[in-house]
């Protein structure tokens, strides 16, 4: 019996080896269980049947830019479908002159007034 001394460097290589296969399963495994985890969020989040609430929100909001109705009936403004207020927008710009201002022109030499300014 020995009872001091160092211990085997097999039995502590073989214990260690087995420790570094264990964590790198282990590692690998917490790998896999994210990935699934995070695929099957994305599948719920992104990809799943929209909600009832939002599926009628779009429809209404959809209804109110193709159709018409009364913003104010009071003062007579209305609402037209939003493809027909492009189209009228572009054939207006087509018509109206093209409101351009020139750059007035400036001289290339400074005037004498300028050059006499302390």
């Amino acid at each position: 019996m020995s009872t001091g001394g160092d211990p085997k460097s097999s039995t502590t290589l073989i214990a260690g080896l087995i420790g570094a296969i264990g964590l790198l399963v282990v590692v690998v495994a917490a790998q896999v269980l994210f990935y699934n985890v995070q695929r099957y969020e994305d599948e719920r989040k992104l990809y799943a049947v929209k909600p009832r609430e939002l599926a009628d929100l779009q429809a209404a909001q959809l209804a109110q830019l193709n159709g018409y109705r009364f913003v104010d009936r009071s003062r007579g403004v209305v609402a037209i479908p939003i493809d027909d207020a492009i189209r009228l927008y572009v054939a207006e710009m087509k018509n109206a002159p093209m409101a351009t201002t020139m750059p007035k022109a400036t001289d290339a030499e400074p005037s004498p007034a300028a050059e006499s300014t302390p």
